[in-house]
């Protein structure tokens, strides 16, 4: 199994809550949470930053994957779940640094054989989280 959230390093509001919350569901299933393969996908066009990208999963859980890609990958994987993705182009604040993308914060979750059976909104609480993923596994 898999779980899916796309967002992009420089996120400080719904990708950080996510990721934290991806860890305690993960602690909430348990032995379950080794049936489970957390993934974060780095949905910023720019070349692709590993070691920031690790950097900032390394911030989180450890079950967490980052990954990350070229343009065209990234693209198709946002096509295929048709993610929300959108530069702001506004003024940022001085502790703000990269840009601002506007994206869904949606976690998906796919079967052994690549189905996506259910998706949900990364405000979850972790308990409610675990017991969704319970139910589909």
């Amino acid at each position: 199994w898999m779980v899916l959230f796309f967002g992009f390093t420089g996120c400080r509001e719904a990708c950080p809550l996510a990721l934290e919350r991806i860890g305690q569901a993960l602690d909430e299933l348990g032995p379950g949470a080794e049936k489970v393969q957390p993934l974060f996908v780095d949905l910023d066009f720019a070349e692709p930053d590993i070691e920031g990208l690790a950097q900032f999963i390394g911030n989180f859980d450890k079950r967490i994957v980052g990954l990350t890609g070229s343009r065209a990958q990234i693209y198709d994987i946002l096509r295929d779940f048709r993610i929300r993705r959108q530069m702001r182009h506004m003024l940022t604040g001085s502790k703000e640094t990269g840009p601002r993308i506007d994206h869904s914060t949606y976690f998906f979750m796919v079967d052994p054989e690549g189905k996506t059976r259910s998706y949900f909104h990364h405000s979850i609480s972790p308990a409610e989280m675990a017991a969704h993923m319970r139910r589909q596994m």
